[in-house]
């Protein structure tokens, strides 16, 4: 699967990806790891495009995946720190989906 990076910085940070599954020939099951960067718990939640939360995560500490089934189309994934105040400027977090 394709992995993306992102950071959490600044404070409150909410970051937002685009997933196309418009391709795919019927419905499937999708899986997005998340690795967080060291002494950043973060959550993962999946959305479809109204942004409609389909599912979340509970806390991730290191690795942890999020899985959903879904129908061709264009979905969301946000990643977020479970506190606001967390940053990490230096160290990505990586979000892969699993094929």
């Amino acid at each position: 699967g394709k992995t993306v990076s992102g950071w959490v910085h600044p404070a409150k940070d909410r970051d937002w990806w685009r997933v196309d599954l418009m391709a795919a020939p019927s419905g499937r099951i999708a899986t997005v790891k998340l690795k967080t960067p060291p002494g950043v718990p973060m959550k993962v939640g999946i959305y479809d495009e109204q942004a409609t939360m389909l599912t979340t995560s509970e806390r991730i500490a290191g690795e942890g995946t999020v899985t959903h089934f879904l129908q061709p189309g264009a979905y969301y994934v946000r990643a977020w720190p479970v506190d606001d105040d967390a940053v990490s400027p230096e160290t990505p977090y990586q979000l892969t989906l699993l094929e």
